[in-house]
């Protein structure tokens, strides 16, 4: 039989969800809001439950992580028979109700094209790196000194990473200033 969490952690409070819920899943923000604790910490407070086969981790169709009841919480509960699953009980003595789970679906940028972005000279044959920070750093070593791109301010943060990496692996001599516009863009200057 495997491993049961501790009650009360917050892998006991997912895998007793699951134990009510079997055909539901959850997004890492799903959990956090459900079980209000921080996004950050639900990874690393689940990991057990994963190894022990009790929830499932995989992901859905846009690269988000996703929790599902696995294959040893279903075993826990036919070895239980018909014992009851505790009922998670609100400060009062009512049964805290069901609330529906929504799926949040995340909004996230597209992958950057990197040949979209108006900047002179560049190889257009060349097949464009599959991600983000990948596409960043492509479209740096196609900026020139005292060239600039402007790109939707959502890229900003790929765009810092990329100049990081960028000027310790390839150019330290390098330098770039980026900047948000007002106008819901990002302007990248390469001023050496």
């Amino acid at each position: 039989m495997p491993q049961i969490p501790s009650t009360g952690t917050l892998a006991d409070r997912v895998c007793e969800f699951f134990r009510a819920n079997r055909d539901e899943e959850l997004s890492t923000r799903d959990i956090a809001d459900k079980f209000n604790v921080a996004s950050s910490s639900v990874t690393p407070c689940l990991v057990s439950a994963v190894a022990n086969r009790s929830l499932v981790r995989t992901k859905d169709s846009l690269g988000g992580i996703i929790y599902i009841a696995g294959p040893a919480l279903e075993a826990s509960t036919t070895e239980a028979g018909s014992m009851p699953v505790p009922v998670f009980l609100n400060a009062g003595s009512a049964p805290v109700a069901k609330k529906p789970v929504t799926r949040k679906t995340a909004t996230r940028l597209p992958l950057l094209d990197v040949n979209a972005v108006p900047i002179s000279d560049g190889n257009p044959n060349d097949a464009p790196p599959s991600t983000q920070l990948g596409r960043c750093i492509e479209l740096i070593r196609r900026i020139q000194p005292n060239q600039f791109a402007e790109l939707d301010d959502g890229y900003e943060a790929s765009l810092r990473k990329a100049t990081t990496q960028f000027k310790a692996t390839v150019n330290k001599q390098a330098a770039f200033t980026i900047r948000r516009m007002d106008t819901g863009k990002c302007r990248i200057w390469r001023t050496a």
